[in-house]
């Protein structure tokens, strides 16, 4: 490799974690942040994509809190909102590149609960969610220097416990609670911050699933359908139509998160009637369903997730 082109490619490529032997190889990862046990948590840990094998940083949040949700850019991860036992507008989160707990100054701009996260390569958006009542609001975090923002657009149906997930283009936002549990998927556009609606449902209504997604297809995995659901559905980017593998979750259950890799996605935690540690997910090539071994350092409900760069 010529030493311009090395230049070009370690200015523009993702700053992941490095090995410990700080050859700059990367170590990518997929972190599980907040929840409840038996009472509010501030951990984090989560699962290292290469071996799928169980991390556990020392980094924790700087406020303990449940049904929160996370968004990432490529060298920071950032949770928002939440409970604490009141609805919460905190923004904090984790280093990617050393591991270390963040917690800029930023807020939403709405406190509340059961929120979800989307992201685009320079902003962060999180969406839904309860404060006095079921939201629509959208509001969330620039990167470059993490001041809080709060595009008009709003979704299209208020709602909580949603989830999201993100193309390289567009935000989606699927199932949650209206009071009843909805099939809905809206969300944004990123280039100019529009709302969209496209026509496709999930196959199951639902609240309290988790999004992955690869590079051409988003993913909602579990939920609550009135029992717990091992569901896994969801939407083709190129053509916003509904899509339904086989594939199922090997644990049925609510309240848990979800990390992809560019080859798997993982959905963490959760309560299948009492608080889980599992981690089950897809293989995007051929969408069968995976089942590492690995587990969370702490079973717990209500957790978000982030892992670094733009999948």
């Amino acid at each position: 490799m010529n030493r311009r082109f090395w230049l070009f490619y370690e200015f523009n490529r993702p700053n992941y974690s490095y090995d410990i032997m700080g050859w700059g190889y990367p170590i990518l990862r997929g972190y599980f942040g907040g929840g409840y046990t038996t009472a509010h948590t501030t951990e984090i840990d989560g699962i290292q994509f290469s071996d799928e094998s169980a991390i556990n940083p020392s980094a924790t949040l700087s406020v303990a809190r449940f049904a929160l949700a996370g968004v990432n850019s490529n060298t920071r991860g950032y949770f928002g909102g939440g409970s604490t036992g009141v609805n919460s507008s905190e923004i904090d989160g984790i280093q990617f590149s050393d591991e270390t707990a963040i917690n800029p100054s930023a807020t939403l701009s709405e406190a509340r609960s059961g929120v979800t996260g989307v992201n685009s390569n320079i902003k962060g958006y999180f969406g839904g969610g309860y404060s006095d009542s079921a939201s629509k609001e959208i509001d969330g975090i620039r990167f470059s220097d993490e001041t809080a923002i709060n595009p008009s657009a709003t979704l299209n149906v208020a709602r909580w416990d949603v989830a999201g997930f993100n193309s390289a283009t567009r935000g989606y936002f699927g199932g949650g609670n209206t009071g009843s549990r909805s099939d809905e998927i809206d969300g944004i556009q990123f280039s100019d911050e529009t709302a969209i609606n496209p026509s496709a449902t999930l196959s199951v209504a639902r609240s309290g699933s988790a999004g992955v997604n690869s590079a051409t297809r988003g993913y909602f995995g579990g939920g609550d359908t009135g029992s717990y659901s091992n569901e896994i559905d969801g939407i083709q980017f190129s053509d916003e139509s509904a899509i339904n593998p086989s594939a199922t979750l090997s644990a049925a259950r609510i309240l848990l998160a979800g990390v992809n890799s560019n080859t798997r996605g993982y959905f963490g935690g959760g309560s299948t009637g009492s608080r889980t540690d599992e981690i089950d997910g897809i293989q995007f090539s051929d969408e069968t369903a995976i089942n590492p071994s690995a587990t969370l350092s702490v079973a717990r409900y209500g957790v978000a997730g982030v892992q670094p760069g733009n999948y």
